[in-house]
C-alpha cells in the first residue's frame, strides 16, 4: 500500500456523535488524542466532543479547549503525584472506579 493512502472498510460507517472522556493533567497532551479522533472521524461527518477529567478548570478556561468534567480526578492525581508510594495501582484503580461510579457526566462520556 502506498504511503499516505488509506484503505476504507466497505460498508463501515462512522457514528454521528462521539463523546470522548479524556483523563489527564496536562492540557496540551490531553488534546492529542482528541485531535487524532477529529482527524479520523471529522471528515466522515462525526461530531467529536471531549470532556476532560483531571485538568484544572483554569486550563480549560485559559485555553478554551474543553468541557470540564469535575475536580475529583484532578485532586486524586495531585495527591498521587505528591506521594506516589501511597497510591499503588490497586488503590489508584479503586479510587478511579469510585469516581466513575459517582460522576454521571463521566459515565455518559
Amino acid at each position: 500500500e502506498a504511503a499516505g493512502t488509506r484503505r476504507e472498510t466497505p460498508g463501515a460507517s462512522a457514528p454521528a456523535n462521539m463523546v470522548l472522556a479524556v483523563v489527564g493533567t496536562h492540557a496540551t497532551l490531553s488534546m492529542e488524542p482528541v485531535h487524532m479522533m477529529k482527524k479520523v472521524f471529522g471528515p466522515r461527518g462525526t461530531d467529536v466532543r471531549a470532556v476532560f477529567f483531571g485538568l484544572e478548570p483554569r486550563w480549560c478556561n485559559i485555553l478554551n479547549i474543553c468541557d470540564y468534567g469535575g475536580s475529583a480526578i484532578a485532586q486524586l492525581f495531585r495527591a498521587s503525584e505528591q506521594d506516589p508510594y501511597a497510591y499503588p495501582w490497586d488503590r489508584l484503580r479503586g479510587e478511579l472506579v469510585q469516581i466513575h461510579e459517582e460522576d454521571p457526566q463521566m459515565q455518559s462520556a
